[in-house]
């Protein structure tokens, strides 16, 4: 049983880590970065525009962009909201995590009954 649990639980980081690899692939080879889109606002002054840039690593090298985000993943930060600057991704998760997990309950209560429901008058007919 402990090896079927290993083997799996190696599965899951390797798939984790091929997805996160990905994901990372392709938000990169977007034409421009995301400071590009964070430098777009006109009320950041021009020196400040530097700093943010250095402070959120867009002048790095890949590689180095690469292990940060697989280090900051790996630690649960995932970093500042682009939508909501400069709120953290973290919170914006947090307020919206009761009513997403409200509207999954109810929507696999009522997929539920009708999928019960359905059945039975499926098998009923039989």
């Amino acid at each position: 049983m402990a090896g079927y649990l290993t083997k799996r639980a190696v599965q899951i980081a390797v798939t984790l880590f091929i997805f996160f690899s990905l994901g990372f692939v392709l938000i990169q080879s977007q034409p421009g970065n995301y400071c590009d889109f964070l430098l777009l606002n006109p009320n950041i002054p021009p020196d400040a525009k530097e700093g943010l840039v250095r402070l959120l690593g867009c002048d790095d090298p890949m590689w180095e962009q690469y292990l940060k985000h697989l280090r900051n993943y790996a630690t649960g930060d995932f970093g500042v909201s682009f939508g909501l600057y400069p709120r953290s991704v973290i919170s914006v998760i947090a307020e919206r995590l009761p009513r997403t997990i409200m509207l999954f309950v109810t929507a696999s209560v009522i997929s539920f009954y009708l999928g019960f429901a359905m059945g039975k008058m499926i098998a009923w007919r039989r």
